[in-house]
Formats: C-alpha cells, structure tokens, sequence
C-alpha cells in the first residue's frame, strides 16, 4: 500500500488595502523577523498591497515569502494601471492569490477572468493560490458544493497546471449566514474538495486545500489536527501579533507528530 502524500503546511497573511511604511517596518522588524520556521515542515507567506511589496521584501529577513495579491489578466503591453505576471515575477514574486470572494464581490472577477489571470502567471511560473468561496447564506452544504464544485471544474477543463496550484476553502459570512463554521465542518468541505482532487486531477492528492477564516492562538491546534486542512489564508490576524504566534504553534505541532489540541 502506498504511504500518504504529506504535504507541507502553508500559512498566507493576507493584509488586504492596509498598512503604511510605519507600520510595516515596526511589525516586520519587531514580529515577523523573529519567527523561527523550520522550512522542511511548513511554508510561510505574507501578501502586502502591491506598492508595499518592496518595502516587505527589503525588510524581511525570516523565511517568509511575499505573495502577490493580484495579477493583470493581461500580458505586457499597453494596459495602463495593471501590473502584469511577468513584473511581478521579474521582482521575485513567485506565488499570487487570486479568486478571493472580495475579488469576485467587488470588482467582479468572474470565472473567465480569474482563469485569464491564472494563465498569465503560469506562462511566468507562477504559483497560484485559488480560493474556492463558500457562501453561508445556504443552509444546506450539498447545494454549496454544487455551485464549489462548477468553479472546479471550470478551471479543470482548461487544462490548467494543477501542480503550481494551492485551493483554498473560503466560507464567507455574511447577515444571512444559515450554517455555522466549525473546525469540524471546515475539515468536512475540504474533504469534499480532496476528494474531487483525487477523482478529477492528476497529482490531485499532493495539491493543498487551506482554510480561510478566523483563526486565533487558542482554536488554531484543533484546526491542525484535522487531517483534510493544510494550512491557512488569514486576513486581521496576519496584521496582529497573533500572526507569529499561531506561525509558531503551527510549527511546533507539525514538528511533533503526537502533537494533540489542548
């Protein structure tokens, strides 16, 4: 029987339009800078808004990774205000986040589109973190999975390469929420995600499903210790202090495989 594929944990700060120079320097010097990682086990990134990018790579010297938190859908050429694949990768950024719910809420990144910026950054060999959102507001999962599962697959049937992916399972809250977010019902959806990895994709089981949403110094042990969750994509708490210390617990409890949640 063959042995599990282990993949390496992945923590992502998502800092969202936030953050001054001030800021930057005061908590990459003072947090981030002092947070020991061992690479062999986990991978560590951090998304700054896209002017802050030199300032964040300047800065840091732990083993954390800076990740672009967009990229144009458009190649290089006359496209004013866009910033393409190959700028980004000509500065050394190697991973970009794309299909945030805020990118598809907002500025109406529709399906076609994200697959046209997944393109451009995999013609620069660029990786791509893609989130899969999930909106609460239906009470029943089965039909969220339904409408999970198209975004899937639509980026399946273009041929995609699924080995510079990551996903990224995306619950988002909202007034109308019906369902409640659980560490087990999060493990449950990317589950539901491994599975349709292994059914439709080659390689699928070495592709990391992470979770977005709230994870705190007390709760993030239960969430690693569900087998179908990877790693994490935090937005606030990748701007707190709370960011090195749930680095830090991650690390420690992925380097201790007995490792239980208290």
């Amino acid at each position: 029987m063959a042995e599990p594929v282990k993949r390496k944990t992945l923590i992502v700060g998502n800092w969202k339009c936030n953050c001054d120079l001030a800021f930057i320097r005061d908590f990459i010097n003072n947090s981030l800078n002092k947070v020991v990682i061992n690479t062999s086990i986990l991978e560590v990134m951090i998304a700054p808004p896209m002017i802050h990018i030199p300032a964040v790579k300047a800065l840091l010297t732990s083993p954390i990774s800076v990740m672009a938190q967009n990229v144009s859908a458009c190649p290089k050429g006359s496209y004013t205000g866009e910033v393409n694949a190959e700028s980004l990768k000509d500065f050394g950024i190697d991973w970009v986040l794309l299909g945030h719910s805020e990118r598809r809420e907002i500025f109406q990144d529709t399906a076609e589109k994200i697959l046209m910026k997944l393109d451009e950054a995999h013609k620069q060999n660029m990786n791509v973190l893609l989130c899969i959102p999930d909106r609460l507001d239906e009470k029943d999962f089965t039909k969220s999975w339904t409408l999970m599962e198209k975004k899937l697959e639509f980026v399946r049937d273009k041929n995609v390469d699924w080995k510079r992916i990551a996903l990224v399972y995306e619950p988002v809250p909202g007034v109308a929420a019906k369902r409640a977010v659980t560490a087990e019902t999060v493990n449950d959806a990317c589950e539901k995600i491994r599975t349709w990895l292994q059914e439709k994709v080659e390689g699928g089981e070495e592709v990391r499903v992470l979770f977005a949403g709230a994870i705190t110094e007390t709760n993030c042990k239960l969430y690693l210790a569900q087998p179908h969750i990877d790693g994490f994509l935090l937005g606030k708490e990748s701007l707190l202090p709370v960011f090195a210390q749930i680095v830090k617990i991650t690390n420690d409890a992925k380097g201790d495989p007995d490792a239980s949640p208290k």
